[in-house]
C-alpha cells in the first residue's frame, strides 16, 4: 500500500508523525 510506505519513516524514527497517526487510523479500520 502506498500509505505504507509514508509510514515506514515514521517508524524508523521511533516517534510517529500526525500524517502517520492518520494513516494509523485508517489502517486499524
Amino acid at each position: 500500500v502506498r500509505k505504507l510506505s509514508r509510514f515506514k519513516p515514521g517508524l524508523a524514527n521511533g516517534k510517529p508523525i500526525r500524517s502517520d497517526m492518520s494513516i494509523e487510523l485508517e489502517l486499524k479500520k
